[in-house]
């Protein structure tokens, strides 16, 4: 039986499955059963997300409600979609200071925009059933760039549009993941086989680097491409040392080689015990 109020400096295993519920609204928050300032500004965004007045505790009435959140995303589990969003843009507050602005990421990407929603990869009908709560000035701006290459005076000319995380959350879950799924399920045969968990670190690594399998930057995609093919448990118990092998392409990279040491442990935390 939970105890209401639950509020900042409370802990235990109610609110673990608090946490557990927020990050289900993209909370991107520990679930570490400790309820501090971070938990505190995730109450107070679901609360502005569903209508209500943003207090910062959780009552029966608000309980009851976030109980009843859906999975994100049916094809990887939550833990999954947070990891991979955290990856992305770190936080919230991160994406609202540097994310919530059109970035062109460089290279054959297209403008982006959300949590990794490339421009160049979308039509009027994709790009209208996914961002149509946008309001019309901001999808007004956004259209000319459907289907082409981006740039950097392309971002720079779109500073002033802002795509608030509240949109951007569900069309990640939505319409971004189900394409880099797809990707990975393509790139490595037996991806749809593997446990949640290890699915969802395979997603991150395409996500990050894309499916391309060929080159000699891309001998560890292939080594893990036929361990998920063979399919047995010794095989996937080799994968995460590929994940951490790949960490020689970035010898300075902390990010990167943060990334994949990450990647790896989610893999393991997936496998059967």
């Amino acid at each position: 039986m939970v105890a209401f109020p639950l509020s900042q400096g409370q802990d235990g295993p109610d609110v673990v499955t608090l946490q557990q519920a927020l990050n289900r609204m993209g909370a991107l928050i520990s679930e570490d059963g400790d309820f501090g300032k971070g938990t505190a500004a995730a109450v107070r965004y679901a609360q502005t997300v569903l209508g209500l007045d943003p207090t910062g505790t959780v009552d029966a009435a608000l309980w009851n409600r976030l109980m009843t959140q859906p999975e994100p995303q049916p094809l990887l589990p939550t833990r999954g979609v947070t990891f991979i969003a955290t990856e992305e843009i770190g936080s919230r507050t991160r994406y609202e200071q540097a994310f919530c602005h059109p970035v062109w990421p460089g290279g054959d990407s297209g403008i982006t925009i959300g949590i990794g929603f490339d421009l160049r990869f979308a039509d009027q009908t994709t790009f209208s059933r996914a961002w149509g709560k946008l309001n019309q000035d901001v999808q007004d701006a956004l259209i000319p760039w459907l289907g082409k290459q981006g740039s950097q005076a392309g971002a720079d000319s779109l500073k002033n549009v802002v795509v608030p995380y509240s949109l951007a959350w569900p069309v990640y879950c939505a319409d971004t993941i189900p394409v880099y799924v797809d990707q990975t399920e393509d790139a490595f045969p037996g991806t749809d086989k593997l446990p949640g968990l290890c699915k969802s670190a395979l997603v991150s690594l395409v996500y990050n680097r894309g499916p391309s399998l060929k080159g000699d930057r891309r001998v560890e995609m292939r080594a893990i491409r036929d361990l998920v093919q063979a399919g047995d448990a010794a095989s996937l118990a080799q994968v995460p040392a590929q994940f951490q092998a790949m960490k020689r392409l970035w010898p300075d990279g902390n990010g990167l080689r943060g990334r994949r040491d990450r990647e790896a442990q989610l893999w393991a935390d997936g496998l059967p015990k």
